[in-house]
């Protein structure tokens, strides 16, 4: 292993500078924070606002200067460094990376913008002494001028690294933070890997769903700290390896390593999870805890492995019926000889997501749920060109609306196979219910049959 030394710049800002003029030139790249916006409480805002007014607040903020790494990766010929710093030079048009201080930084800029007070209290300041009421003027634009003057003055050092590379910059976020040492999710979201863009932004994207105030599947804490992303990752994780292996910091860190195999495959899993949420988003209240939601995705996904598809007019009866077996599954006593400890109930086992615990739970809500009333299995026969063009010739060439089929055009996404009878109401892919249709005729029929003209 090689060690590099890293260059970096030293600044000393007034802390009105630095909202004013550095501010507007620095971001933070997502993979380098604990959470999208500040896992900060009002509390910590107030206490780190109330300090840089006494001059007590001594930690450096710390940045790389994205022209100048820029520069280095061009003189090491780095491809993936140039790419990625290029972006945000030229394409977010962004001077400094913001590696640790993004907490002080949004919580600044909300102060000055009146959305935080700071602590209640008298202040000496020089020679006078500032009475502070909660309420009254403690939020920064009905500070007593000596105080809003000594938090404009306080000094904030910042440290500025010049030739760090992508990887370097997660090595820094990784050893150093706003105060409070990484969690597991938050390590593996530093990572330079496919796999942590997509669970991060499928966690952001998500995030009202899975953070409802009518909900409890997540604390505050870990709604703060990429809970979500990590229970993302785990459910991906099923997807890559199943239920038997078993979900840990050091398996999950395994899987978002980059070049690994399921970095490719993690596209396949978005669509997947996409759909799951799609599917069950107005039912989603009913299930009563996250890991029955995990146990509810785990069952999606092995039908949908067995090429079995929810039949959508039924998904609120079948969410129903879910619930109703979990529910069940609680209140029932009984007890399991899971592994070699003692037995656990079902209401003992739903707390965790080691292996063993997820295949008994999966084994026990399979026995209870009538899946064929609400799955149905596909024909596995598919449409080859060959088929296309034979269903072209016999039906002249034209399609059902129709429109001349363009034959320099047939074998393209121009042209689908359309399902008489819907694939999702049993139809199969026989020639005998398809139908070669112009890609937005296809589309835009749903589930309704085609009608031949």
């Amino acid at each position: 292993m090689i060690y590099k030394q890293l260059q970096f710049e030293k600044k000393t800002l007034s802390m009105k500078k630095f909202i004013d003029v550095f501010v507007p030139k620095q971001e933070a790249d997502k993979a380098f924070q604990a959470n999208p916006d500040t896992r900060w409480t009002p509390e910590q805002a107030s206490s780190y606002m109330t300090s840089a007014i006494r001059n007590i607040a001594p930690s450096k903020y710390i940045f790389c200067d994205v022209e100048k790494c820029l520069e280095y990766a061009k003189e090491t010929q780095s491809i993936s460094d140039i790419e990625y710093y290029s972006k945000w030079l030229y394409d977010r048009k962004i001077k400094y990376l913001n590696l640790d201080s993004n907490n002080r930084t949004i919580n600044s800029i909300s102060f000055v913008s009146n959305e935080i007070a700071i602590e209640s209290g008298t202040y000496n300041i020089g020679t006078s002494l500032c009475k502070i009421e909660e309420g009254k003027n403690d939020t920064y634009e009905k500070l007593p001028e000596l105080v809003k003057e000594a938090f404009d003055t306080s000094e904030i050092d910042l440290h500025i690294y010049t030739n760090a590379t992508r990887d370097e910059l997660s090595e820094i976020f990784t050893r150093i933070n706003d105060g409070k040492p990484l969690n597991e999710a938050e390590k593996r979201n530093a990572s330079t890997s496919h796999i942590a863009n997509v669970v991060r932004d499928l966690a952001e994207n998500y995030s009202n769903i899975f953070f409802r105030k009518d909900t409890k599947w997540f604390t505050q804490e870990q709604q703060n700290r990429r809970g979500l992303d990590d229970f993302v990752a785990g459910m991906a994780f099923t997807q890559f390896y199943g239920i038997e292996k078993a979900i840990t910091p050091n398996s999950l860190f395994q899987m978002y390593r980059v070049g690994k195999l399921e970095s490719i495959e993690i596209n396949l899993f978005k669509k997947r999870f996409e759909t799951f949420i799609d599917y069950m988003i107005d039912e989603i209240n009913a299930i009563p805890n996250r890991n029955s939601i995990f146990d509810l995705w785990y069952i999606f996904l092995q039908q949908y492995d067995k090429r079995e598809f929810i039949i959508k007019e039924k998904i609120k009866e079948f969410i129903k019926h879910y619930a109703k077996v979990v529910g069940d599954l609680l209140r029932d006593p009984h007890t399991y000889l899971v592994t070699k400890g003692d037995p656990k109930s079902f209401e003992t086992m739903i707390g965790g997501r080691q292996a063993a615990n997820n295949q008994k739970r999966n084994e026990l809500i399979l026995n209870k749920l009538n899946i064929k009333d609400y799955f149905l299995k596909m024909d596995n026969r598919s449409a080859t060109d060959n088929t296309k063009l034979a269903i072209a010739a016999r039906d002249n060439f034209k399609t059902p609306e129709g429109k001349d089929i363009d034959l320099s055009k047939l074998m393209t996404g121009k042209y689908h196979n359309g399902h008489i009878t819907p694939y999702a109401d049993t139809g199969n892919t026989s020639i005998d219910n398809l139908v070669i249709q112009e890609g937005r005729d296809n589309l835009s029929l749903g589930r309704n049959k085609v009608q031949i003209s």
